[in-house]
């Protein structure tokens, strides 16, 4: 195991991916803390739509 996470660390060719993959991380949560109180109308209408589907059900 300690030769694999060395052999990580000096392989640049999987660097770039990982970085991307922190990057998109980052920016998700991002927009999480960003738009945590922002409500949507077409949301509240599929919302509405499904707890109906589900109220019907058997």
């Amino acid at each position: 195991m300690h030769k694999w996470i060395s052999h990580f660390r000096r392989d640049e060719t999987g660097a770039t991916a990982l970085e991307y993959a922190l990057l998109a991380g980052l920016i998700g949560v991002a927009l999480v803390t960003v738009m945590h109180d922002v409500t949507f109308a077409g949301l509240d209408k599929v919302q509405a739509l499904l707890d109906s589907i589900i109220a019907s059900a058997p």
